[in-house]
């Protein structure tokens, strides 16, 4: 990604598109499919999220994402091929 790169987490539809303010809005991360976990070792546009609270970007580019499963808190890494 670029430092012109706006990232969207979508709460309710629970996915997370970018833009680069040039361009189209694009899916990164979930598959719109909420009350969930998944997504480790597959595609970030299958895995799903239960309620996604945040996102923040790495020194790499790479963003983050912040999901609360009950009382628990996780961490994503959505690794994107560039």
């Amino acid at each position: 990604m670029t430092l012109n790169t706006i990232y969207i987490l979508l709460l309710f539809a629970v996915l997370l598109r970018y833009t680069s303010c040039i361009d189209t809005i694009t899916t990164i991360a979930g598959s719109s499919t909420s009350g969930s976990f998944s997504g480790d070792n597959v595609a970030a546009t299958s895995a799903t999220f239960n309620f996604p609270t945040g996102v923040s970007v790495d020194s790499s580019g790479f963003p983050f994402t912040f999901d609360i499963i009950c009382d628990y808190y996780y961490i994503k890494l959505i690794t994107l091929s560039h």
